[in-house]
Order: structure tokens, then sequence, then C-alpha cells
């Protein structure tokens, strides 16, 4: 059921009562008709810059996933019985961001017939380069929203925004028939088929497809380059990588029927340690109930690891650095990097006491060596660490702390593309600019900690509302930006007018040149320079604010 873009159900039903009356509309909606599928009413908008008009096409279906479906592959959608409206929004997949919106309007709402995409077009007449972002960053919320397209609509390209199902409605798994795992991986599968099938009427070339995503979801776009559902160039014939590959330490699992009975323990499953009864429960059960388990199991373990390897399925086959190192993969043209700090984002910063406690835990137990016997280890053990360590030393090895946890991203970043670029053309960056925004800001007059994960989306997608309008530096870097992902869209070669020098390919097998993105954009040489920037910084007198 659509609903308004604030997620007001009595306002949208407002204007769904008005589509008997959409010839009145049609100066105001533009109307594409979209094959076999039938006719879908748009809206207009304007970008950033030029105030260049385009269409847009807010959440069309092209999957059916429903409660009867849950936890199951996506089926191919069912053509419209009218005019579809989609000039507003309908609703967001289930998730913790929209909990108390489910639990506000309880059945009158499927919240589990999720799968749109939103697509935006200059020109419905041409044959553009076609960008199809995996909206969200983490697995969870996929909602379209954030994918705006009034900057990167200044180019001739065709913008489209995947919403997929995400946590445990789209990746939990028994690897069994009734719960195979992976299924938002299928959604997206199946959104690609519909793009690759129905971007012509949208203007879009189908054989030229840039697939792109943030973090987890980067992981996802990496994913598909590597299982056997998608063929070499069939759905999509580059990749950019934003912070983020597969290669990342926990995202994979064995063993996910593990997480499944905790979830049923959560709820409150019978016999929950039976497979057969607890999938029964998780399929029957009210969508807050999982989500509100889900809540409790993220505070507990903080991540969980939602790609299933193996099952009936086998959508992921083995472990993504085993596929990498066998050659099992399919090499794209490919263009990828990470911000500055990825590790202010991803949730193991959050928090600050127990780091501070295990560091403490840790240097105790280094100490232990020092002793010369058990009295001094007693004495150690309870005074040393007390006596001397307080808050600021957390803040002497902040620097340390956020460099440790953003290498797993970095590492594994740089170490896909130079796979891939042992046999296509790969393109790395490292993404050092900062703004007047972050992503991570509670308020928008609330100072946070300088370059953190997503903040590269700031100057691709414009920022959530009451943010205002970017400044004269940001606005210059958001055209840098702009240039080079349309321009890797359209032939695969990053540029920019407003960058001095070329942004030249990785070497085969090498960690560089890479491209560094900051005020004064500049080629690097060798990325793990990009490892340690916080402690770098630190040395030169530079602070995280």
């Amino acid at each position: 059921m659509k609903t308004s873009a604030g997620f007001d159900l009595l306002a949208a039903l407002a204007v769904l009562s008005l589509n008997g009356a959409a010839g009145e509309k049609k100066n105001l909606h533009p109307v594409v008709k979209i094959g076999e599928m039938g006719t879908a009413e748009g809206t207009y908008g304007h970008t950033a810059w030029t105030n260049r008009k385009y269409q847009k096409f807010i959440d069309i279906p092209y999957g059916s996933t429903s409660y009867e479906g849950r936890f199951l592959p996506p089926k191919p959608p069912e053509p419209f019985d009218e005019t579809y409206n989609a000039y507003t929004s309908d609703v967001p997949c289930p998730s913790l961001k929209n909990l108390d919106d489910i639990l506000s309007y309880g059945d009158l709402v499927d919240y589990e017939d999720c799968l749109h995409l939103t697509i935006s077009t200059p020109n419905r007449s041409a044959s553009l380069p076609v960008m199809v972002y995996l909206a969200g960053y983490d697995l969870d919320d996929t909602e379209n929203e954030d994918a705006e397209p009034d900057y990167l609509l200044e180019k001739d390209i065709v913008l489209v925004s995947v919403q997929y199902r995400g946590g445990p409605f789209g990746f939990l798994s028994t690897l069994g028939d009734e719960m195979p795992g992976n299924v938002g991986v299928m959604d997206v599968i199946l959104a690609l088929q519909f793009i690759n099938k129905m971007i012509k009427y949208f203007g879009g070339d189908e054989k030229r497809v840039t697939l792109f995503g943030q973090y987890k979801n980067a992981a996802l776009v990496h994913i598909l380059t590597m299982t056997p559902f998608v063929e070499k160039d069939a759905l999509f014939q580059r990749v950019i990588y934003q912070s983020g590959s597969a290669l990342m330490s926990g995202l994979t699992t064995r063993d996910p029927a593990k997480y499944v009975k905790e979830m049923g323990k959560h709820i409150g499953c019978k016999d929950y340690e039976d497979i057969a009864a607890v999938t029964k429960c998780l399929k029957t059960c009210e969508v807050a109930s999982i989500l509100y388990a889900y809540r409790d199991m993220k505070r507990e373990h903080g991540n969980i690891p939602w790609f299933s390897i193996g099952g009936p399925v086998k959508v992921l086959p083995d472990e993504p650095r085993v596929l990498l190192e066998k050659g099992t993969f399919y090499p794209y043209p490919a263009m990828g990097g990470v911000v500055k700090h990825a590790a202010m984002g991803t949730g193991q910063l959050d928090n600050t006491e127990k780091i501070y406690h295990n560091f403490i835990e840790e240097f105790e137990k280094s100490l232990q060596k020092c002793a010369k016997n058990d009295q001094q280890r007693a004495i150690m053990s309870k005074e040393f660490p007390s006596k001397v360590f307080s808050r600021t030393m957390l803040t002497a090895i902040w620097p340390g702390v956020v460099d440790l946890h953003s290498l797993d991203v970095k590492e594994s970043t740089s170490t896909a593309l130079v796979y891939n670029s042992n046999k296509e053309n790969s393109y790395l960056y490292a993404f050092n600019y900062l703004g007047q925004f972050n992503r991570l800001q509670k308020s928008i007059d609330e100072d946070v900690a300088d370059v953190s994960l997503t903040d590269d989306n700031l100057y691709l997608f414009p920022f959530r509302p009451g943010a205002g309008s970017l400044s004269k530096d940001d606005s210059h870097m958001a055209k840098i930006m702009v240039d080079l992902w349309t321009s890797f869209a359209c032939d695969g070669v990053p540029d920019s007018p407003l960058i001095i020098g070329k942004w030249s390919p990785m070497i085969k097998g090498k960690v560089g040149p890479y491209m560094k993105l900051d005020t004064v954009p500049e080629v690097g040489f060798y990325y793990p320079d990009e490892f340690f920037t916080s402690v770098l910084d630190t040395r030169q007198g530079f602070t995280l604010d």
C-alpha cells in the first residue's frame, strides 16, 4: 500500500482515493508504459545546481513477497490493475528504524510486501548509462528515500535505488528449504533482472549498468560478482565499492541456525532448539516481535553475520576470500575506496566505556609478565591500572583505536580491488575530505568526529532535510564526486575537469596508485599509507574532534 513520504497512512489513503482522477493530473505527473507491467504515474524534480528537470518514479514494485513468503525467495511482480501511483512513497521494508510505525499501523499495512525501486531519469527517449544504488549501508535499513537524484542527475545518467529485505527478514537462515538464507541477495538479483528488462522504458541502457553501494551493501555488490546466480555482464557491467567488500570480517557464517534459535528464544517460541518448530514460530509471529528480538540480539552481539554459506540455494558457495583465491569470481571494471575514519559509523566504537575497560583488562594481562611472584601479581592486578590509568589515557590512544578498527574495512576493500585488478581496470581511492556536515550528527548543529562512514555519500546524494545548502567548498567536492562516479558509469574511467592530473588504474596485483579525495585531490602510490591516518594526523597536531 502506498504511503506518503512522511509515512502518514491517512494522507496516503486520501491520495489513493484520487487515482480515478488521474486524467486531470497528467500535466503534473509524467506517465510511463512499463512493458507488460502496465502504466505508472510519476513526479517531476529539479537538480541542485542547474535546476535541470527530471522525471522520478517512486517505489515501483520489482518483486512480490509478503507475510506468506517470509524468509523465502521473492516472486516476480504482478502487472498493475490500473495506473500505478509512482509519485508517493510506499512502505519501507521492516527495520528497527520504522518499528514505531509498524506498532502504530499493525495489520493495516503489509510491511513485508516491500520490494520496490525508484527510477529517476532526465530523458526517457534516450539510452543512458544506468547507476543502480543499493539503499542503506548496513543490511538493516534499506529505505530508498536517502538516495535522492538531485546531484547525480546533473549528468546524463539514469539513477535507480533498490529497496530489499534486510536484517532478519532478508538473511535469517536454517540452510533449509523454508528458510534458505540470503533472500535479500535474491531480492537484489530480481531487481537487476527487472532493470535489465524494463529500464529502456525510462531512457536507460541495460548494457551499461553500474552497481554500487556503501559498507555492507558494497559487500553485497561484491558477492554478486562471485555468486553462480549471476553470469558475467548479464545484469551489470561495472561496480563501485564504497567503504566495503565481501572480505570484511563478521559478514559470513556456516552456522546461521544458531541465530534462528536465539531469536526464537528471545521471542518466546516453544521448542526453539528444534529447527522445524522454531521455523514455524518465526514464520507466523508478528513483524514487531522479530524486530524486538533482533534489537536485543544486536545489543548483545553488536554484529550478526548475515551472509550464509551454502544451503539449498547456494547464493554464496564458500567464503569470499576462498572464492577470490581460487579465481571463482567475475572481474568487472571497478572503482572503490574507503573514508578516512571508516570505523566511525560501524558501531564498533559506540561503547567507549567498554573499549576503555577492555584496554585496561588487556594491559593488565601484559603486566603480569613483569611480576616476579604471586604477591606482586596481586598488587598489579588490584592497584596498578586503577591508579595509573584514567580517562585521559583513552583520549590519548583513541586515534590508534579508530585506525585499528578501520583497518578491516580499508584492507578488505583494497584487497578486493587488488584481485580484480589482475583482470580488469580497477580504480582505488581514499576519501579524506572533511566538509560542513557529517552523517553521524545527531542534530544539525552538533559537532562530531571527522570523516566517518558514509560521509562520501554527502557529495553524491543531498543530505537530510533541514541540513541547508552545501558550502562553496562542499559544492566543489560534490561536483568532483559526481564527475568521477558518473564518468566511470559512462565509460569505465573516472575523470573530472576539476582534478589536476590523471587517476590511473591500479597496477596489476599492487595497492596503487590511488586517488586521495581531499580539498585538493592528489595521486598517492601506496594505499597502506592510509591505514593509520589518525595516528599520523595526531603527530602533526591534528585531533579527532
